[in-house]
């Protein structure tokens, strides 16, 4: 029976939580706070299992992979961190974002992650890796997506607001792909891969 009654207060960070996240099993709950740091705490006792020490600015945001076998933070350092929350261990450390990323998913399957961050950017994470599988650019008249390998699709207006440079010059979606193998439009139905 649910009452709505406090059962524990989680005492330690040094500023505001931003985040927490429960543990699929729901014995574990993590926090992500102002202070750098993540915690993870065992539900009922309230007692702190692991301080996550995340290397510099606030933490914005905390996701359990299904499983729960990982922990994802990240925030203000630009990097997303993923953690062996059973052991408190860093594993890997995923960059691409110029900016503050304030959300990481897991996909159910536990394959993928998605991160969202303040440079108007969500990047697809493949963690089998790990290693960046995809980054979707969101833009006042379309979208384009991309990836590492140089395909790419997108949707109404980008001219002037997406586009490949190489050196000094600045190349307009399509303009390359007769040019570099490697760069190729698809059509808004392919698959990124």
């Amino acid at each position: 029976m649910v009452t709505g009654e406090c059962t524990a207060t989680l005492s330690g960070h040094k500023d505001r939580v931003y985040a927490v996240a429960f543990h699929p099993s729901g014995e574990l709950v993590a926090s992500a706070s102002n202070d750098g740091t993540a915690r993870l705490w065992r539900v009922p006792s309230g007692d702190c299992l692991h301080v996550l020490e995340h290397g510099g600015g606030r933490l914005w945001t905390a996701a359990f992979s299904p499983d729960g076998n990982l922990l994802a933070t990240a925030g203000d350092d630009l990097a997303i961190r993923l953690w062996d929350p059973a052991r408190g261990v860093q594993l890997h450390a995923l960059t691409g974002h110029t900016k503050r990323i304030s959300s990481v998913a897991f996909h159910p399957s536990g394959e993928l992650l998605a991160s969202a961050g303040d440079d108007g950017l969500v990047i697809l994470w493949d963690l089998a890796g790990p290693r960046q599988r995809a980054t979707l650019l969101g833009l006042p008249e379309g979208w384009a997506a991309f990836t590492p390998t140089g395909l790419y699709k997108s949707e109404g207006e980008v001219a002037g607001q997406f586009w490949y440079v190489i050196d000094l010059c600045r190349f307009e979606p399509g303009e390359l792909d007769g040019y570099l193998p490697g760069v190729r439009r698809l059509r808004p139905e392919e698959v990124l891969s």
